[in-house]
C-alpha cells in the first residue's frame, strides 16, 4: 500500500516533511535555491520495476495511437492536484476501475500539477503546495515526485500538462501522456521540447477554436531541433532532438464546440492534407462543455457513438474528474478548503465517472463481439444468378 504525502492545512514546523536543506521562512522568496533533477533523483528514485511500468504504458498508448491496439484511450482525473490524500484515493479507484474495463478502454490518471491561468490565482501543486500563496517550490517539486513514485508502484499511468518544461522534467520520467494546453501550443519553446519527449505529447487547439496553429505545432514537434535546456544537474546546455512521431491533436474547443461528427471529420482530412497521421483526441471539457461539467457526458456518449459507428480517427477522450462533482473557490484559510473538490474547473464525480465509463465499456465490447461474430462468419460468394452456368447432360440437353 502506497504511502500518500500528506500536508495538514494547519501545520507546525515539526509536522512539515520538508528536506532539511529548505528553509520554510524563504522558501517562496525570490531566489530561492531549487534542487537540481539530480539531487532530486537521489533524493526520490524512480526504481527500475517502476521505470519499466511506466514504459509499458507509454507504448501502449502508442498502439492506441497508431491503431494497432484498438482500446479506447482514457485520460480522467482531477483538473489540477491540490489535496495529494485525495488525488490517492482518486488513483485508488481509477486503478480498481481501469482493471475491470481492461478489455476496452486504458485509463491514465489526469495528474496536472501545474495550472495556466487566464489572469491571476492558484498556480498548481508543484509551485504552491500549501495553497497559501508561500511558493514552497521546492518542497512541491518534492512531493509531487514522491506521490508519482508511489502511484508508479501500484500501476498508475500518468497523464502531466508540460506548462513550464523547467517544472514538467522533475517528472518527466513517470509520465506516459503530455499535454501541450491550448495557450502554449503555439509556443516554439514547448513544441522543441515536446520533440525530445520519450512519449506521446498531445497538442491542444487554441482558445480561439483555430486549429491550423496546433497542426503546425504537431508538424514542429515530429521534428528534430537544436534548443537550449537546463540539464538533470542544473546547468544550462545544448541538446538536439529527434522529433517526436507520436505527437497528435487534442480537439478541446473554442467558442464553439469541435467535437461534433463533421468537425472532427474535418480536422482528420486537415490532418492528411498536412502531412500527419489522423490520430484526434477529444478533450470533453474546456470549450467542448463550456466549462459546464456535467455536459461532459453528453460530449462523451457523442464521440463514443461515433467510434463506435466505425471509421472514425477518435483514438481517446479525456474527463475532467474528481471524487466530488462540481467546484469550490480557494480559502484565504486552506484548511477550510474541501479535499476532492476542484479547486479550479468543474468536475464530474466519481459516481458519474464511473457510471459513464463502464457504460462506455459495455457500448466498446458489444461492438467488438459483433466484428468478431461477422469475422467468423464463412465467406460465400455466388455470381448473380443470370450469370449463373447451366450445367448440361453429357447427352447435350440441359
Amino acid at each position: 500500500m502506497p504511502i500518500w504525502v500528506h500536508v495538514p492545512p494547519e501545520r507546525s514546523e515539526a509536522q512539515m516533511p520538508i528536506p532539511k536543506h529548505i528553509d520554510r521562512q524563504t522558501a517562496g522568496a525570490n531566489d530561492s535555491p531549487l534542487p537540481s533533477l539530480d539531487e532530486l533523483r537521489c533524493i526520490v528514485p524512480l526504481a527500475a520495476r517502476e521505470q519499466n511500468f511506466v514504459q509499458r504504458a507509454s507504448d501502449t498508448i502508442k498502439r492506441i495511437l497508431t491503431g494497432e491496439d484498438p482500446r479506447l484511450l482514457v485520460i480522467a482525473g482531477p483538473c489540477s492536484l491540490s489535496h495529494l490524500d485525495a488525488a490517492g484515493e482518486y488513483a485508488l479507484r481509477l486503478t480498481k476501475l481501469a482493471r475491470e474495463l481492461e478489455d476496452e478502454m486504458f485509463l491514465v490518471l489526469r495528474a496536472y500539477i501545474h495550472k495556466p491561468r487566464t489572469c491571476l490565482g492558484w498556480k498548481g501543486f508543484a509551485v504552491d503546495p500549501f495553497l497559501d500563496g508561500s511558493n514552497c517550490t521546492a518542497y512541491g517539486l518534492r512531493a509531487t515526485r514522491e506521490f508519482f513514485v508511489s502511484l508508479s508502484q501500484i500501476g498508475v499511468p500518468l497523464a502531466v500538462e508540460a506548462l513550464d518544461p523547467l517544472v514538467h522534467q522533475y517528472v518527466e520520467e513517470m509520465v506516459s501522456w503530455t499535454a501541450i494546453g491550448a495557450r502554449t501550443t503555439e509556443s516554439q519553446m514547448h513544441r522543441e521540447y515536446a520533440s525530445g519527449l520519450a512519449h506521446a505529447v498531445g497538442f491542444k487547439n487554441p482558445t480561439s477554436g483555430k486549429l491550423q496553429p496546433a497542426f503546425d505545432a504537431v508538424r514542429a514537434a515530429r521534428s528534430a531541433h537544436s534548443r537550449i535546456a537546463v540539464d538533470s544537474s542544473g546547468r544550462l546546455t545544448q541538446t538536439v532532438t529527434a522529433g517526436n512521431p507520436f505527437a497528435h491533436i487534442v480537439l478541446r474547443g473554442g467558442p464553439a464546440p469541435n467535437y461534433q461528427p463533421a468537425a472532427v471529420q474535418a480536422c482528420a482530412e486537415e490532418l492528411l492534407h498536412n502531412a500527419l497521421p489522423p490520430w484526434v483526441i477529444v478533450d470533453c471539457s474546456h470549450g467542448n462543455s463550456q466549462k459546464e461539467a456535467q455536459r461532459q457526458v453528453h460530449v462523451f456518449k457523442e464521440c463514443l457513438r461515433q467510434i463506435t459507428a466505425g471509421s472514425s480517427p477518435i483514438r481517446g477522450l479525456m474527463l475532467e474528474s474528481n471524487i466530488f462533482g462540481g467546484a469550490q473557490k480557494m480559502h484565504e484559510h486552506a484548511a477550510k478548503l474541501i479535499p476532492g473538490l476542484s479547486l479550479t474547473d468543474e468536475c464530474l464525480s466519481w459516481e458519474d465517472t464511473e457510471e459513464l465509463l463502464c457504460a462506455g465499456a459495455q457500448q466498446l465490447r458489444k461492438r467488438r463481439l459483433e466484428r468478431i461474430t461477422l469475422d467468423r462468419q464463412p465467406l460465400r460468394i455466388q455470381p448473380p444468378a443470370a450469370q449463373m452456368p447451366r450445367l448440361q447432360h453429357p447427352d447435350g440437353t440441359a
